[in-house]
């Protein structure tokens, strides 16, 4: 006769029953894995997507500025990242004292500059005085910097006093005339100067220099490949500057050079005629320098022009990193 024992059949159908559940149960788990990994959802495709999208985006696409003429060329590229009537020629203010600088550069070098009566205009600051001596640099750095009339006047005033007279004995050209020159030269066929500073000549009705903003940006290229010491001062909000006399502190006229990236350069103009204009070089890595040119906007709006510029350029750069 058998015996039933209700332990041992209990036992082994719990167990049965228990080995069957957990197979299942991996079961599911293993087609739940492979069904979020094969088939993400919707909302994970949209997030996907639009990081790519965005990745992409031109951050120069939707820019708006308020002047008129616009040039962003990245140097060590080669490239121009953003450009807006830059061919139009427009007054250029004080962006005309650049070229002021450098024909001042390969000619005055190294010159004492004595500071007479006719460096005094109607306008400008008068900070510089009557007799003073400067050297070379600090009257152009302090010109640069501060935007200086004067200082402008006073270089081309020491360039007629040095060069009166040719070898030939033919009276030598004026400072303009050679600032007209050496644009020819270097192939800056917009440039037209009528005088140093870039002031409006009123009665006249026109403007001190003109030129358009991919000129302005091949000048600065030019001068900085080659004569770089010339704007090294124009990456300073204040510098101190020494004549034979004394001090004087110069303010940078570029208010917003310490809010753009490892400034190399920048110089600002404004007239009546010209409005607002600002051109800065910056390295945007290392050793990739890129020239922002705006003109024609307004006093401030220059400032905002320039720095929105210089944000789109360092957006585009870290989206290529």
């Amino acid at each position: 006769m058998k015996i039933f024992n209700p332990h041992v059949s209990r036992s082994f159908t719990t167990k049965s029953l228990l080995l069957v559940c957990i197979i299942s149960t991996l079961a599911i788990s293993v087609h739940y894995v492979q069904d979020v990994i094969t088939e993400p959802t919707q909302n994970s495709v949209i997030t996907i997507s639009t990081a790519q999208n965005k990745q992409k985006e031109n951050p120069f696409k939707d820019i708006v500025v308020e002047a008129k003429s616009v040039y962003v060329y990245d140097v060590a590229a080669r490239k121009v990242l953003y450009e807006k009537n830059a061919d139009s020629v427009v007054p250029l203010a004080s962006i005309t004292k650049i070229m002021t600088a450098l024909v001042a550069e390969e000619r005055l070098s190294g010159e004492k500059i004595v500071i007479k009566q006719d460096a005094f205009g109607e306008y400008g600051e008068n900070k510089l005085l009557l007799g003073d001596s400067w050297s070379f640099k600090n009257l152009i750095g302090y010109m640069l910097t501060v935007s200086s009339n004067d200082g402008a006047r006073a270089v081309a005033s020491a360039f007629q006093s040095i060069y009166q007279v040719e070898a030939d004995g033919l009276p030598s050209a004026s400072f303009e005339e050679l600032m007209n020159s050496r644009a020819k030269e270097l192939g800056l066929n917009s440039m037209r100067f009528n005088n140093p500073t870039g002031l409006d000549l009123e009665e006249q009705g026109i403007a001190g220099g003109y030129g358009n903003a991919k000129d302005v940006a091949k000048l600065f290229e030019y001068t900085l490949k080659n004569h770089s010491d010339l704007l090294v001062d124009t990456t300073k909000q204040v510098k101190y500057f020494y004549s034979d006399t004394g001090t004087l502190r110069g303010e940078n006229t570029n208010t917003i050079t310490n809010k753009i990236p490892n400034p190399l350069a920048s110089k600002t103009g404004y007239t009546t005629l010209a409005g607002g204009n600002l051109a800065v070089v910056f390295d945007k890595g290392l050793g990739e320098p890129v020239i922002i040119v705006a003109l024609g906007s307004s006093f401030d709006g220059r400032f905002s022009d320039v720095q929105r510029l210089a944000e789109a350029t360092m957006e585009s750069y870290n989206d290529t990193k």
